[in-house]
């Protein structure tokens, strides 16, 4: 079984704790007040918590997947050696109704799933990959209808010495079969940039050329052999 909870929002969480500390302080306020009779039951501290609290539920795979892709990672221009290239895919339900509201404000949240890929060295540059875009099953998992998932992105990551760089291509590309070239600066390679120290591949080539040389990565979509 693959377990997953729904992330909880920033907001939510900060909420969750400022009810909660006013929750406390209005009942040292009723306590010390005791020349005031009680017009209700005190509120309950712990009803703030419970806005934050997400089911938890069991992702299921699908036994027949049939929606199979590979992708090549194909590196140009690399400046040095490259640790810990991995892979996943991303996939979300797709319809949100499917999914308990929050307690206090009713919005629904997206449950999302990753799976790590297996990646296959093809040469020194190159490294393969296989993928179903239909690997997770649709299935009723809270009780409001059947939630239907479907795949996001696949994302690739890989380190130099002091960097690590990201690239992602989406199912639609990975559908129509189109590659993307993602550019990267060889100073980060070399270099890892401020304040973070995560490099995001550009689509589009905007660099200017006093940023120096750049490197490649070319993620290339097909529709897998059966």
């Amino acid at each position: 079984m693959l377990r997953s909870t729904l992330a909880i929002p920033a907001y939510v969480r900060l909420l969750s704790i400022f009810l909660l500390s006013t929750s406390w302080m209005t009942i040292a306020t009723m306590n010390d007040q005791t020349q005031t009779p009680q017009t209700g039951p005190a509120p309950d501290p712990m009803a703030a918590i419970s806005v934050a609290a997400m089911p938890e539920f069991e992702i299921r795979a699908n036994a027949s997947p049939h929606k199979q892709y590979a992708i090549v990672i194909a590196f140009d221009g690399l400046p040095g050696p490259i640790t810990d290239v991995q892979a996943i895919a991303d996939y979300a339900v797709d319809n949100v109704e499917c999914v308990p509201p929050l307690l206090l404000s009713g919005a629904r949240l997206r449950p999302e799933h990753s799976l790590e890929l297996h990646l296959q060295s093809i040469d020194t540059n190159r490294y393969g990959l296989n993928l179903h875009a239909d690997a997770l099953r649709d299935e009723d998992y809270f009780g409001m209808g059947v939630c239907h998932w479907s795949m996001q992105w696949a994302t690739v990551r890989f380190r130099s010495a002091t960097t690590e760089f990201v690239g992602a291509i989406s199912i639609n590309r990975i559908e129509s079969g189109t590659p993307v070239v993602l550019h990267y600066l060889v100073s980060d390679y070399d270099r890892a940039p401020e304040p973070s120290s995560i490099v995001f591949g550009e689509e589009t080539d905007l660099f200017t050329a006093e940023a120096g040389p750049r490197f490649t990565v070319t993620l290339i979509p097909s529709e897998a052999s059966q």
